[in-house]
C-alpha cells in the first residue's frame, strides 16, 4: 500500500469518521406540540360512539354515489391534471436537493490539474530558482468536513422535512382535485336538470298560451289570460340561455380539471337519482385530522424550522475538517508521472468563528422566531381543520333538511296547481290564480334541484375536510416517479 493511502486506516481517521455522524448534534430535538382536540363534534344532535377511522379515511367516497361517468372523471382528473404534475415534478426537485444537502456527509473527491507558468521578480535573491518556470500538477484531492456539531445532519434533517412538506402539498393537490371534479360534476347534472325542467316547462307554458289564445278568440276570456300567458312565456324563455351558457362553462371547467380542451362531458346519473346512501356515518374521530395533507404540511415546516435552529447553532463552533491530496508535480511535462513527481499532503483544519457583529447570534435568533411562526401556523391549521369539519357537518345537515323540505314543498305545489286548473276549467277562478300556481312550481322544481345538489356536495366537503387514507388510494391513478417510489418506501 502506498504510504499516503495507509492514512484512510489510522486510528485517528477513522474516529474521525465515527464522530462525523455520532457525534452531538446542536440545537433542540423535534417533539410534537401538545394539541387540544375536542372529544366531540358540536354538529352532532347526540353522543354517538366513535367509530374506526379506516372506515371514512380509506373510503373511495366518490364511489358510493354509484355513477360510473363520476368514478372516471376522478381517475382521468388524478391521471392528467396540470397542477398535480407540477406537484410531482417539485417533489422530484426538492428529492434532487435533499440528496444535494446529504452529499455533504461524506468525504468529497475531486480529481485537480493544472499547469501554471511562473516568472520571479529578479529583485529576489532565490538560490536554485529559475526566473521563468513551468509546474504541471495531477492527482485526486479529498476534502471532508467532520460533522463534530450536527450542522450537516440538521440541514438535512431540515432538507427532509421540506421533502415531506411538498409531498403533503402533493397531496393536498389531490384533495382539492378529486373534491373539486365531483362537485364541479354535480353542479353540472344540477344545472342539466334545471335546464330539463325549464324546456319541459316552456312547453307547458306554449299549451298554456294556445289555450289562452284560442278562448280569446272564442270569446270566452279577456285579452288579459293572453297577456298573462305570454309573460309567463317569456320568464321560462329566459332561464334556458341562461342555464345554457352555466352548462357550457362548467364542462370547460370540468375540463380544465381533467387535464383537457375545452369540450363535452359524458353523462351519468340524473341529480334527482343519485344514490343517497353516500352519507357521513356518526361519531367521526377527530384523530383523523392528523392526516389532512395541510396538517401534514404545517407540521413538517414545523420540524424543518426546528431542526435549522440546530444548524445555525452549530455555526458558533469550529468546523473541523480533513484535506488530503496524492498526486504528481513537475516543471516538465514529461517527467509528471515519474516516481520523484509524486507528490501528496494531508491534514486537519479548523475555522473557529471569533468576530462576526454578532451575525451568527443573529441567524440563530432569527430561526428561532421561525419555529416559533411555524408552531403557531400548525396550532392555527389544525383550529381551521376543525372549523371546517365542524362547518361541513352543519351543512351536511342542513342540506338535507333542506332537501326534504323541498320536496315537500314540490309535492305541495304540484296539487296546488292541479285544483286551480280544475277550478279554471269550471270557471271558478281567474287564470292569474293558474299562473300563480304553475310559477311556483316551477320556482320549487328549480329550488329542488339545487337543494339536491347542495346536499350531495355537502358529503364531497366533509370527505374533502377530512382528507385522510382515501387521497392515498386516489393517488394510485397519478403519475409516478422515482422520487415518490423513494419516499414511499
Amino acid at each position: 500500500m502506498h504510504p499516503n493511502l495507509s492514512i484512510l486506516k489510522r486510528p485517528v481517521f477513522a474516529a474521525l469518521l465515527a464522530t462525523s455522524t455520532v457525534g452531538c448534534m446542536m440545537g433542540p430535538d423535534y417533539t410534537r406540540p401538545e394539541i387540544e382536540v375536542p372529544t366531540n363534534w358540536n354538529a352532532a344532535h347526540e353522543q354517538v360512539p366513535q367509530i374506526d377511522s379506516a372506515q371514512i379515511a380509506n373510503l373511495n367516497w366518490w364511489e358510493q354515489f354509484e355513477d360510473p361517468e363520476l368514478s372516471r372523471l376522478v381517475r382521468l382528473a388524478v391521471e392528467e391534471n396540470k397542477d398535480l404534475k407540477i406537484a410531482t415534478a417539485r417533489i422530484d426537485q426538492f428529492f434532487a436537493l435533499y440528496g444535494v444537502s446529504r452529499a455533504e456527509l461524506f468525504p468529497r473527491v475531486d480529481l485537480d490539474a493544472g499547469f501554471t507558468r511562473y516568472s520571479s521578480s529578479e529583485n529576489l535573491d532565490l538560490p536554485f530558482t529559475q526566473p521563468q518556470r513551468n509546474n504541471f500538477s495531477i492527482g485526486p484531492s479529498l476534502t471532508w468536513e467532520v460533522d463534530f456539531w450536527g450542522r450537516i445532519r440538521r440541514q438535512n434533517e431540515a432538507a427532509w422535512a421540506e421533502l415531506m412538506a411538498q409531498e403533503s402539498g402533493r397531496r393536498a393537490v389531490i384533495l382539492t382535485l378529486v373534491s373539486s371534479v365531483a362537485s364541479a360534476y354535480l353542479d353540472l347534472r344540477q344545472l342539466d336538470r334545471q335546464l330539463e325542467i325549464s324546456l319541459q316547462t316552456l312547453k307547458s307554458r306554449q299549451e298554456s298560451l294556445t289555450l289562452a289564445e284560442n278562448r280569446f278568440n272564442g270569446g270566452l276570456v279577456s285579452e288579459l289570460d293572453v297577456a298573462q300567458a305570454k309573460a309567463e312565456l317569456a320568464i321560462t324563455e329566459v332561464t334556458i340561455p341562461q342555464f345554457e351558457q352555466q352548462i357550457a362553462l362548467k364542462e370547460n371547467e370540468i375540463s380544465f380539471l381533467l387535464g383537457q380542451n375545452p369540450g363535452a362531458i359524458v353523462r351519468g346519473r340524473s341529480i334527482q337519482s343519485f344514490a343517497l346512501n353516500a352519507d357521513i356515518p356518526p361519531g367521526i374521530p377527530s384523530e383523523i385530522l392528523e392526516n389532512r395533507p395541510d396538517v401534514t404540511r404545517a407540521e413538517q415546516d414545523l420540524i424543518s424550522a426546528n431542526a435549522s435552529i440546530g444548524s445555525a447553532k452549530a455555526e458558533l463552533f469550529p468546523r473541523i475538517g480533513l484535506t488530503a491530496f496524492f498526486g504528481y508535480e513537475s516543471t516538465e511535462l514529461k517527467d509528471l508521472f515519474k516516481s520523484p513527481s509524486e507528490n501528496w499532503n494531508f491534514g486537519p483544519q479548523l475555522r473557529l468563528p471569533i468576530f462576526n457583529s454578532g451575525e451568527l447570534l443573529d441567524r440563530v435568533a432569527a430561526t428561532e422566531a421561525r419555529r416559533d411562526e411555524a408552531l403557531y401556523n400548525y396550532q392555527r391549521t389544525i383550529q381551521q381543520a376543525f372549523r371546517e369539519v365542524e362547518d361541513t357537518l352543519v351543512s351536511h345537515r342542513k342540506t338535507r333538511e333542506k332537501r326534504e323540505i323541498n320536496v315537500r314543498l314540490v309535492a305541495a305545489y304540484d296539487r296546488y296547481l292541479n285544483l286551480a286548473q280544475a277550478r279554471y276549467d269550471e270557471g271558478q277562478t281567474a287564470y292569474i290564480e293558474v299562473l300563480d300556481a304553475q310559477r311556483n312550481l316551477f320556482t320549487s322544481e328549480l329550488n329542488l334541484a339545487q337543494a339536491q345538489a347542495e346536499y350531495l356536495r355537502s358529503i364531497v366537503g366533509i370527505y374533502g375536510a377530512l382528507g385522510g387514507g382515501w387521497i392515498v388510494e386516489a393517488e394510485k391513478f397519478a403519475p409516478q416517479s422515482q422520487a415518490i417510489s423513494e419516499i414511499k418506501s
